[in-house]
């Protein structure tokens, strides 16, 4: 496609946080050794020299392009320069639009108020895939809800971890480890499915706490609504948002 013709200029858009998932992908296990991981960047860079503009969707991935080179005849040169793009914004109705009774008919709103009395609700919205680190997300509710025996300091938010279920909505390509994590922790994971964008409001305002994984998403559009509902957000440590 780069090679043809048409059209004459090139567009190109990148987020960082996928170039880093590709490394938690077991079909990518060589790109653990440093020689392979540079040459593989250095494709990249080759890809995206051939583009006459490009557009980051914040600066985290401005960076990460920033130190890529490419070779252009005989000459070392950088890529073209990088431009910011704003995230959409998320309307201030956005968590109130969707009347109760609309909500209530949905199954994922049905399945998480089938849930045992106290037990609280913390919710994941968007892809399950590796770039949006789902499968951290599931590691670190498990080792939470190990916890949950403690005594002495710290036992109120074991407690709490003790009580509370990990409802996940989104489809990809982690459904399957959703669902190996879900028989482990005897029922404490739901993987929902899908729920259309219009009704995305309706299972956040069932939540708890609004979780958001990936470790690089400076303008995620799930988050940025999780912000317009009730419930606090959790991000990764430093958040990019």
């Amino acid at each position: 496609l780069m090679r043809k013709e048409m059209p004459r200029v090139m567009v190109g858009c990148m987020t960082s946080f996928c170039l880093e998932a590709i490394l938690k992908m077991p079909e990518y296990w060589w790109l653990r050794y440093s020689y392979l991981r540079r040459l593989f960047l250095q494709g990249v860079a080759h890809a995206y020299g051939k583009f006459d503009h490009i557009f980051v969707n914040g600066r985290p991935s401005l960076e990460y392009l920033r130190p890529l080179q490419v070779l252009r005849g005989w000459r070392w040169g950088s890529l073209p320069p990088a431009r910011i793009v704003e995230s959409r914004t998320v309307p201030a109705d956005f968590c109130v639009r969707v009347p109760e009774r609309e909500c209530a008919t949905l199954p994922a709103v049905a399945a998480i108020r089938r849930r045992p009395a106290g037990s609280l609700v913390l919710m994941y919205v968007g892809r399950l895939a590796y770039d949006k680190s789902v499968d951290d997300l599931l590691h670190a509710f498990e080792r939470a809800t190990a916890a949950s025996g403690g005594k002495g300091e710290g036992a109120n938010a074991a407690a709490s971890a003790a009580s509370a279920g990990l409802y996940l909505i989104g489809s990809g390509e982690l459904e399957r480890l959703v669902d190996a994590y879900a028989a482990r922790l005897g029922g404490r994971v739901h993987r929902l499915g899908q729920v259309e964008h219009r009704h995305i409001s309706c299972v956040l305002r069932e939540a708890d706490v609004y979780i958001s994984a990936a470790h690089n998403e400076p303008s995620g559009r799930s988050p940025v609504a999780a912000l317009r509902c009730p419930p606090p957000t959790v991000t990764p440590s430093p958040p990019h948002l």
